[in-house]
């Protein structure tokens, strides 16, 4: 392989481990805006727009799990993965799946404006309704599967596939074969388009008008409150709409545009669906006052983080939950099922290229998880000790970890990716994770994360071993003191918080110190051993959850209070758990780094 094969293989990696990234923060996104759009589609009182806000988020979702299992994966590892060429049967299937989500997306994009239209200039309501919505949409998907399957299966020409040799998408093209699918997507796309724009210029045109009209009536101030609300969502799903619009416009230019040459631009098209997928939550996210309202209440942790009366701690929190979700999920999707098949599932060896691409991302989530012990334990000292809150702010930590997450995946990368060696991978024979290890050569992956390792463990155990310190010498004095009722409380609240991270410190210090024991001490005999090291790792994942359950009392008296419901009877409870709120709990544990046998 020649130096240029090799950076080019190096670009095509770096750009499918952006374009995952990207994917997961957009299926979060989705997930986090699902459960509040989900309970309005069933609530009375709430707009039938959420219909068409739910059906854009499960064709979202779906088009992400496609990115994030087959695309991302495919440009990572440059391969068709479980298939032999781009003509194979999955690539397809994929590819099926995909163009059904975006004719139902075509659908909604549609159905979206007309609605706008008809109920800010008629204010006609009747027809869109939430039963009518769900009506509509039966039809329209029994429609597109049979369109797609028509086009992909039966007609000779050209079917649609999932193609990471493109980075993206494309078609499979027979000779001088007609593309009857091409012939039947454009159409709609354009009249998408075309509905889409004409409907909110109509709709940004009588905003402009009636500003004036609205402020000057004698309406009543809910009518006026109501008539804003649908500007907003007029607004909101304009927004939406742009990344669509640009999504299949690109598709079709740059083949045109390249013809062969610089194929990496093709990369910008899965971006632009990746963000048309995302699109809709995050324009929930920031800018829908119901949305933002619901997760406020609902939420435990994350409705903390956006909370002005919530510590800051809780931001550090939900940073641990996404990353313990990540590697949970990696254990879910590839360890287990690996274990129980006893082989490294769709890939041959332990040296492919699918257990090193989970091994990556595994130990990206560690290294955030290194950074958020170290944070979590200075920020109590700082908070206990000075008592100094200035510096560790929700605004401050947030800025703090965008440095860190870039920084965590180039050091992972060039460790993983560029330098000889040792990969770190998902590895089933030794029942946790290993390194690849090449004859003599430096394990530089171990350098880098040793020293971190062990600067992570110091720090947390200096910090709070003065802090228990100080708890001890203090609490004689908080009980005899002059402080007021809610100072006290105060700072026994952030003595609780200290001692819940402590313990939650204790399984991430035992799984990397197992990680590096266990070769020393087992030497390749009796290798199950090396399954408590994923064990280790397991509760290092879950301990924040269940800490936070068992002794956060501002998170237990979050999901009593708004995600249980209790209707009394006389001498009976019944207790319905909401299912918009489930518990979502905090913590403060990285993953696990995991070292096997020579």
């Amino acid at each position: 392989m020649t130096k240029s094969d090799m950076l080019d293989l190096t670009l095509k990696c770096a750009l499918g481990i952006i374009l995952l990234t990207i994917s997961i923060i957009s299926l979060i996104a989705n997930i986090i805006v699902a459960t509040p759009v989900f309970s309005f589609v069933i609530a009375k009182d709430k707009s039938s727009i959420y219909v068409l806000a739910a059906v854009n988020i499960i064709h979202d979702f779906i088009q992400m799990m496609i990115t994030i299992t087959y695309l991302a994966p495919g440009i990572i590892t440059d391969s068709y993965i479980f298939s032999d060429s781009r003509e194979s049967a999955l690539p397809k299937f994929f590819g099926t799946i995909f163009v059904i989500c975006w004719n139902v997306g075509n659908a909604t994009q549609i159905l979206t404006a007309i609605n706008r239209v008809s109920v800010i200039f008629y204010r006609q309501t009747n027809f869109f309704s939430k039963r009518n919505l769900m009506l509509v949409y039966i039809p329209i998907v029994i429609i597109s599967i049979i369109k797609v399957y028509i086009s992909q299966y039966i007609f000779p020409c050209c079917s649609f596939i999932i193609d990471q040799g493109v980075y993206s998408y494309s078609f499979v093209y027979k000779n001088d074969t007609p593309n009857y699918m091409d012939s039947s997507e454009m159409p709609l796309n354009i009249v998408t388009s075309l509905t889409t724009f004409i409907c909110y210029s109509l709709i940004f045109k009588h905003i402009r008008e009636s500003r004036k009209t609205i402020e000057t009536t004698l309406g009543s101030s809910e009518q006026k409150m109501r008539r804003n609300r649908e500007f907003t969502y007029a607004l909101q799903f304009s927004f939406i709409s742009f990344p669509y619009t640009f999504g299949w416009i690109l598709f079709r230019l740059f083949p045109l545009m390249i013809q062969g040459r610089g194929i990496e631009w093709y990369y910008v098209t899965a971006v632009a669906n990746t963000c048309n997928c995302s699109g809709n939550a995050f324009i929930y996210l920031v800018s829908n006052a119901e949305v933002k309202k619901y997760l406020k209440e609902k939420g435990p942790v994350f409705s903390f983080v956006v909370a002005k009366d919530k510590s800051s701690i809780y931001v550090l929190a939900a940073v641990n939950i996404i990353h313990d979700v990540t590697q949970l999920l990696i254990v879910i999707v590839y360890l287990a099922p690996s274990i129980i098949a006893d082989s490294h599932l769709f890939s041959g060896d332990r040296e492919s290229e699918l257990p090193k691409f989970f091994g990556t991302i595994f130990v990206i989530c560690w290294n955030v998880g290194n950074i958020t012990q170290i944070l979590t334990a200075i920020n109590r000292v700082t908070v206990i000790f000075y008592r100094q809150t200035t510096f560790f702010t929700k605004r401050n930590l947030i800025l703090i970890y965008i440095p860190i997450v870039i920084i965590s995946i180039i050091k992972v990368y060039i460790s993983q990716y560029i330098f000889p060696c040792c990969s770190f991978i998902i590895d089933q024979s030794v029942y946790s994770c290993s390194f690849v290890y090449k004859n003599n050569t430096t394990n530089y992956m171990d350098i880098s994360e040793m020293p971190l390792n062990i600067v992570t463990s110091l720090t947390t155990i200096i910090c709070y071993s003065l802090i228990f310190k100080h708890i001890r010498v203090t609490r004689k004095t908080i009980a005899t003191s002059f402080e007021s009722t809610d100072q006290k409380m105060r700072r026994n609240r952030e003595f609780s918080y200290a001692l819940q991270f402590f313990f939650i410190s204790i399984p991430y210090a035992l799984s990397w110190i197992f990680f590096r024991i266990f070769p020393l001490i087992v030497q390749g005999k009796s290798v199950e051993w090396y399954y408590i090291i994923a064990v280790a790792y397991i509760c290092n994942c879950t301990t924040n959850a269940f800490i936070y359950l068992v002794s956060n009392a501002e998170v237990k008296k979050q999901i009593r209070e708004k995600g249980i419901c209790c209707v009394a009877g006389k001498q009976s409870l019944l207790m319905i758990v909401s299912a918009s709120g489930s518990s979502v709990v905090p913590k403060s544990n990285p993953g696990t780094t995991f070292a096997s046998p020579t």
